[in-house]
């Protein structure tokens, strides 16, 4: 009746084999191939337990989660990768699993240790007999363990605890005999639970010779957000037994660190931390070892944690007996919070690969080098005083030379201008060794100099304070073109679409506080290896809108004749569209034909770009547009004889802020790259996949800086000045792949599904998170996998998402949340993003509460108008009438209030007689109905009075979702699930002497075992027999099977049996839709989808 399809949840398990990569997801392992990431295999380890970790060994695979233990080996047949050999059941939650060495004669054994510090063993080769107890349950609450192997009679284990002490003892195996356990240590030091702990061996030849080095090292990190490293190499033996110490340690008094010595043996808390570190912004989850090389590292750390990101450490000594942890930056590949899972490849000492699994449910992959290296040491740079030594002309004025433009006229070849005027060109070599190259000492650029280039075709503009323009070739400088006032910027255009020997240049001239720009044209022939020239050049002269200052420029060719549009933006966030026609006087002045106002607010549109579809016609295309005020814009432009249309189809925020710079169209992928500066980085984004291509640390945007893009989605080059150098940094190949990418970090709070998807690719739906984000997905079954693709992040709210809401045609989705957030956007769909969409309307808050929500909205097609009544969390309810298009969108109709409880659920609904009401829930568990009468959606000089005629007690408290089904024009079905764990189904019947319903309810109590967060109504091939689906907190989806008949009185006719209960692996769920006439989703930490049928 009901099958799962697909989940998207934190990824709460990593683990690397020779040839696979293993993810567990939920209670669902996904194994896929080590080399290329591809998936291979989806294997159910768990009916509902989560997969918590992944032990690898020689024949198979280890799985535990919660209590539960799953073993596994390899297969050859071709057909699975996996057995299933056993599955078993601890007593207790179980933190680690670790192998013992695989020696000859030797069967191997799984340690595992719980969370009370209880040491079990599984024979891996007879897994019947069960998991052997070593030791027994301490009292003491563990919150992480690392088990380890010094060989195969000797486990050593480290235990975290809640207190902040990390317990190190052993477990000696014997042939003949009971194990028997001793203490060796109680570290202490931390201020905050432990919460990842990991034990190394440091191999023999990194210790020091002469004198005793660390032979063995503990790693630490904890809820005080520090990283540390302790010396175990002495393991001495107390008399105290392991599990009453770690019980004396839970029974001192409460706080971290603050009498434990006190209550333990003279020698156990004689542990010594050698090192700490700070890194994270928030808690840290996990720490792992990475042997070092070379002989002066000790080891590296990499340490994973709450903000999302890994850091990376190096451990070294930097006197006798002091150690140091240096920090050698770190990534942030996963958006919202939490890494819950991380593994790490060693492919050779050189070299591993660090994964990691988000909550976002997204698998990071990143290739490392060993020694690590961060940003700096793989950026080139030159001081002024190593330029200033090749020039032959130094500067004449005492003051030391500087920095003051840069241009690429290749993908490595920089042309650099200095105060002095010196011209250099920086190339690398056969061997890409940097080489520099003094070109001359230009007068005019003496103290002020502007640079543009054209790297495709390796040539460069440059002007200085008098007005020339001067053009280098690759060979030589030469004149182009005088104007009469301080140039202020530069902007050059290859106009030729085809690559041959001969080009059109267009060059945009904006002069300091002038009225009008300056546009030439000519013609370059040859190419860089042979003698260049220039041949008609014409000059046209611009009159500029008035207080318009040029921030960007754009030419489009619109005929073969030689006709241009030339779209300039402004300081001023407006862009400007002159025409140029072929045979025009050039004397003349030409003004702008239409002016594009506030394109991007008040701030400045920093870079333009031009996007026709293949095969289309010249008198259409977008034009794509980036600003200061943190957006991209697409405008559809539209061009008759006579005008020129622009129309807004999309305008996204970025997650970078407001300064954004420039952007790209990449010719091989097709996908929008926008870049920009962040705090202290310098960040490239791919703008259709949403995701982060390129970051540098470059000290912020108030600098001189150039960018040049590399095709494929790869990096770039940045060059920038930081403290009086030139820094280059090239990325030619993308270092991270990131797997099952675009989800949200934080739990789902509301799920709407599209009746329409404009791409017609999928099924469109809208989530919106407690991250503030609202986030467009497609979910796809077609073919051997689904999948969803996350489309488009739409970033606005200031609050968590309350509530989304699709108009019919799929063109309108509404949405609300707190302070009185409710936002109209318009969706269609756009080119290279797929999806464009605008916030079309902010609704105009009336209330002075800062804390006021709008906690649910019903939303009804008028015409082509909207009637949106909204209820708040202080008992009221507003009626609106939504115009799209005219001027004043907001029409107030009604007004009311209804009691003191906040309300939570809202639904406005029509009958057959054309009868409206309203039905609203909320914390005090009854329905109410408020009766419309006709004419109330028209719009009045004074809004109307709102009231409640009656209402019915459905639940004990807090109704969180509400469905309605009609099953003739007098009766429906009113569906809720309560705090109260029930779910209710009313019948609201409607005589025809009556404006209230009259309404009997059956409440299903204790239908789920915490609170019904998810009702659904699914499509029903009859109108009687409904199959009905609830979710709640418990993780659990359940199906009903309602039938009514409608020749019953009352409750009579009602007839509700329980269809199906099935587990999900979305933690927190608090919404579900129906994706179509078969699918279902449910969402909360994660989103999962199930197919019916009957």
């Amino acid at each position: 009746m009901i099958k799962h399809e697909l989940h998207r949840v934190p990824v709460t398990a990593l683990a690397f084999s020779k040839d696979y990569l293993f993810a567990g997801e939920g209670p669902v392992l996904r194994i896929h191939q080590r080399h290329d990431n591809n998936l291979l295999e989806t294997v159910k380890i768990f009916a509902s337990q989560a997969i918590h970790g992944i032990a690898i060994y020689h024949d198979g695979i280890v799985v535990w989660g919660g209590r539960l233990v799953a073993l596994y080996t390899f297969t050859s047949d071709g057909t699975s990768t996996l057995e299933l050999v056993s599955s078993l059941e601890a007593t207790d939650w179980i933190l680690d699993i670790a192998i013992s060495p695989e020696l000859s004669g030797n069967k191997r054994k799984a340690a595992l240790i719980t969370a009370h510090n209880a040491l079990l063993l599984l024979d891996l080769g007879d897994s019947n007999t069960g998991l052997q107890e070593l030791t027994s349950n301490s009292k003491c609450i563990l919150y992480s363990a690392h088990v380890h192997w010094t060989d195969d009679e000797h486990i050593l284990i480290a235990s975290g605890t809640v207190f902040g002490d990390i317990v190190l003892w052993s477990c000696f195996l014997q042939t003949h005999g009971a194990p028997s356990s001793v203490l060796h240590h109680v570290l202490i030091g931390h201020e905050g639970s432990i919460f990842g702990v990991q034990i190394f061996e440091v191999p023999t030849d990194q210790v020091h010779e002469g004198r005793e080095g660390p032979s063995r090292l503990l790693a630490s990190c904890s809820d005080d957000r520090t990283v540390r490293v302790w010396d175990i190499s002495y393991l001495p033996e107390t008399a105290t037994d392991p599990q009453a110490a770690a019980d004396l340690t839970s029974a001192r008094e409460t706080g971290f660190g603050a009498n434990v010595a006190d209550v333990l043996p003279g020698n156990a808390s004689g542990g010594k931390c050698i090192a700490k570190a700070w890194g994270h912004a928030s808690r840290i989850w996990g720490v792992k070892f990475i042997p070092s090389p070379t002989s002066s590292t000790i080891s590296y750390v990499v340490s994973f944690g709450e903000d999302t990101t890994h850091q990376f450490w190096s451990l070294k000594e930097t006197a006798p007996d002091e150690f140091s942890l240096t920090h050698h930056g770190g990534s942030c590949l996963h958006s919202g919070k939490n890494i819950w899972s991380w593994a790490i490849h060693q492919i050779s000492p050189e070299h591993v690969v660090v994964a990691s699994g988000g909550a976002d449910g997204s698998v990071a992959i990143e290739p490392k080098s060993v020694p690590f290296t961060n940003q700096f040491d793989h950026t080139q740079s030159w001081s002024i005083q190593d330029l200033g030594s090749l020039c032959p002309e130094q500067s004449t004025s005492g003051r030391p030379d500087m920095l003051r433009s840069y241009a690429f006229l290749g993908k490595t070849d920089l042309l650099v201008t200095t105060n002095a005027g010196n011209i250099l060109l920086l190339t690398q070599d056969e061997q890409r060794q940097p080489v520099t190259e003094w070109i001359c000492n230009e007068p005019k650029l003496r103290g002020y100099s502007v640079v543009t280039s054209i790297p495709t075709l390796s040539i460069a503009f440059l002007a200085g304070m008098d007005g020339s323009v001067m053009l280098y070739d690759g060979s030589e400088i030469k004149q182009l073109v005088k104007s009469t006032r301080k140039t202020a910027a530069l902007f050059a255009q290859d106009l030729t679409s085809l690559n041959t020997a001969h080009h059109q240049v267009g060059l945009l001239i904006a002069n300091v506080e002038a009225k009008t720009a300056l546009f030439s044209r000519f013609d370059l022939s040859g190419s860089e290896d042979s003698p260049r020239t220039t041949e008609n050049l014409l000059t046209w002269r611009l009159t500029l809108p008035k207080g318009f200052v040029t921030t960007s420029f754009l030419t489009i060719n619109l005929d073969s004749e030689g006709s241009m549009m030339l779209v300039v933006g402004s300081r001023s966030g407006s862009i400007s569209i002159f025409l140029i026609k072929e045979g025009g006087i050039i004397e003349d002045d030409i003004t702008h034909h239409c002016l594009l106002d506030r394109a991007h607010g008040t701030d400045s549109v920093t870079d333009l770009a031009w996007f026709a579809e293949p095969g289309s016609t010249s008198n259409g295309g977008h034009i794509f547009s980036v600003g200061k005020d943190g957006t991209y814009a697409i405008h559809r432009l539209s061009r008759s004889d006579s005008s020129i249309g622009l129309r807004l189809i999309s305008q996204t925020t970025l997650p970078l802020g407001t300064n954004i710079e420039g952007l790209y169209i990449d010719g091989i992928t097709g996908h929008l790259l926008v870049w920009g500066f962040h705090s202290r980085r310098f960040i490239v984004f791919d703008a259709t996949d949403e995701t982060e291509i390129m970051s540098i640390d470059c000290g912020g945007a108030n600098r001189i800086w150039k960018f040049e893009p590399e095709s494929g989605l790869q990096g770039g080059h940045f060059v920038w000045t930081q403290a009086s150098q030139l820094c280059l940094f090239s990325q030619i190949q993308q270092p991270t792949k990131v797997l099952n990418k675009g989800n949200h970090g934080r739990e789902i709070k509301s799920v709407a599904v599209a009746p329409k998807n404009p791409t017609n690719v999928g099924i469109l739906f809208a989530t919106g998170s407690e991250d503030t984000d609202i986030k467009l997905f497609t979910y796809q079954n077609e073919g051997k996998v689904p999948h969803f693709h996350c489309l488009k992040t739409l970033r606005k709210h200031n609050t968590g998402i309350r509530q989304l809401e699709w108009s019919s045609d799929g063109h309108y989705l509404f949405s609300s949340g707190g302070f009185e957030e409710f936002f109209v956007w318009r969706v269609e769909t756009a080119p290279l993003v797929e999806l464009g969409v605008i916030c079309e309307s902010v609704y105009p808050t009336e209330s002075d509460l800062p804390d006021l929500r709008i906690m649910s909205f019903s939303c009804v097609e008028e015409d082509d108008n909207f009637i949106i009544t909204m209820v708040r969390s202080d008992s009221t309810l507003r009626m609106y009438r939504y115009s799209p298009g005219q001027e004043n969108h907001w029409s107030i109709l009604m007004v009311g209030n209804y009691l003191t409880s906040c309300l939570t659920q809202c639904l406005h609904i029509q009958r057959d007689n054309g009868a409206q009401s309203l039905i609203t829930a909320g914390t005090d568990g009854h329905v109410a109905f408020f009766s419309l009468e006709a004419g109330s959606t028209f719009a009045t000089p004074e809004p109307s009075a709102l009231r409640w005629s009656s209402r019915s007690i459905i639940h004990q408290n807090t109704i969180h979702s509400m469905r309605l089904h009609w099953f003739d024009n007098r009766t429906c079905l009113l569906l809720t699930g309560g705090d109260d764990n029930a779910v209710a189904f009313s019948i609201c019947a409607w005589h025809p002497a009556q404006c209230t319903p009259q309404v009997s309810t059956v409440i299903i109590p204790r239908a789920h075992a915490a609170a019904v967060t998810g009702v659904e109504i699914l499509a029903s091939s009859t109108a009687n027999l409904l199959t009905v689906a609830t979710t709640s907190i418990d993780q659990r989806l359940k199906l009903w099977e309602v039938q009514y008949d409608s020749s019953l009185p009352g409750l009579d006719g009602l007839s509700i049996k329980r269809r199906g209960n099935y587990s999900t692996a979305v933690a927190d769920v608090s919404d579900l839709a129906a994706l179509d006439s078969s699918s279902l989703i449910v969402c909360g930490v994660g989103m999962d989808v199930w197919s019916y049928s009957g």
